[in-house]
């Protein structure tokens, strides 16, 4: 344990090993937020593919577009998108 202690006030006497160490703690910080933000972005993604899935599904059944929308949580402008690209 000592000599633990001892390492740790001689890394915190240089000041270089200091900055690398605290530019190296605010590197992974950063990259902690960004693959954080990447995996909320990748689950709304997801969800939204699903609504699609069901809003076709729905179009096929010829239900009303009001009602999908409610359902599904798209807007009318996305269903009716969804209704032309199925024509298509």
């Amino acid at each position: 344990m000592t000599e633990a202690v001892t390492s740790l006030c001689e890394f915190s006497a240089d000041e270089k090993m200091r900055i690398k160490a605290e530019q190296r703690e605010l590197f992974l910080m950063d990259q902690a937020v960004r693959m954080k933000h990447s995996r909320a972005e990748g689950r709304a993604e997801g969800r939204a593919e699903g609504h699609a899935d069901v809003a076709r599904s729905m179009l096929q059944s010829k239900l009303p577009v009001a009602d999908i929308a409610r359902f599904t949580g798209l807007s009318e402008v996305e269903i009716k998108r969804l209704a032309a690209e199925e024509r298509q």
